[in-house]
């Protein structure tokens, strides 16, 4: 069943415009559809920028036959037979994120609420795929919180001692 032809006859249970990463970085990177089609077959299609087209079929397998998927933010990594498949569910939340701070975060968090990639991740688990190593924001939070009152105190610290050398 590995044509080049996305769902048709009865809707895909899921269907994102991703970008297929080749490599672990954008470059390279090609328009791509990731769709979970009615028969429980997750496909892979790299879509033609210009017709809009797929022209390509990357995989083509049953749910039960993912080995794993990982990942993390936007990324999932579709392992199958052994190799890897990265799909790119929002370039645009990576740009966002490396902006940095809390205005950074929060509008890369709701690019990534937006993609998709959470209903992905649920329905895979909900088959029954062995999802690991998936980084949501929770850590990325965390960590910020911390970086932040690691600068509130070191800011107050030096500030008690400025206070304290003036007398």
């Amino acid at each position: 069943m590995n044509d080049t032809t996305p769902s048709t006859q009865a809707p895909a249970k899921l269907q994102a415009n991703v970008d297929y990463l080749p490599g672990v970085t954008i470059a390279g990177a090609k328009n791509g559809l990731l769709e979970w089609s009615a028969d429980d077959r997750i496909k892979l299609f790299i879509i033609d920028a210009n017709t809009a087209a797929a022209t390509e079929v990357l995989f083509d397998v049953p749910v039960r036959e993912i080995e794993k998927v990982k990942g993390g933010f936007t990324v999932l990594s579709f392992v199958i037979a052994g190799k890897q498949y990265n799909a790119q569910f929002s370039q645009t939340a990576a740009l966002k994120l490396a902006i940095g701070g809390g205005i950074g975060l929060g509008a890369a968090y709701k690019d990534t609420q937006k993609s998709g990639v959470n209903l992905w991740i649920t329905m895979l688990r909900e088959n029954g795929v062995d999802v690991g190593s998936i980084k949501d924001w929770t850590w990325v939070v965390k960590a910020s919180l911390i970086g932040v009152g690691i600068c509130v105190g070191i800011a107050f610290i030096a500030t008690i001692a400025i206070v304290v050398a003036s007398f």
